[in-house]
C-alpha cells in the first residue's frame, strides 16, 4: 500500500508484508516507523486526500482494500485530550 500525503500528494513510503485483518491502527503505527514526525494520535488516515477520515478498527478487508491501493495521511498536529480541555473550560469560569 502507497501511503501520500493528502496535502500535496507526495509519497511518505510503500508498506508491505500487510495481512487482510491488517488495522488502520496498525497502519498508523507502520506509517509512524517511516516517519517519525508522523504520531499514530496525530494521522488522519484517508482514501482520497479530502476524503473521510479512516476509523482505526477498520481492516484492509472491511475496506477493500488490496496490493496498489493508495491511502492518504493527514498530520492533525498536536491532540490534547478531553480531560485537559474540560479542566481548562473549568479554569476560565471561576
Amino acid at each position: 500500500i502507497e501511503i501520500l500525503n493528502a496535502q500535496n500528494s507526495k509519497p511518505v513510503g510503500t508498506l508491505n508484508n500487510l495481512t487482510a485483518t491488517t488495522s488502520i491502527r496498525e497502519l498508523k503505527k507502520k506509517i509512524y516507523g517511516i516517519k517519525k514526525s508522523l504520531y499514530p494520535e496525530r494521522q488522519a488516515i484517508r482514501l482520497e486526500p479530502k476524503g473521510k477520515t479512516l476509523k482505526d478498527n477498520d481492516t484492509l478487508k472491511d475496506l477493500g482494500l488490496k496490493n496498489g491501493t493508495k491511502l492518504y495521511v493527514k498530520d492533525l498536529g498536536p491532540q490534547i485530550g478531553w480531560n485537559t480541555v474540560f479542566w481548562l473550560s473549568m479554569q476560565v469560569h471561576y
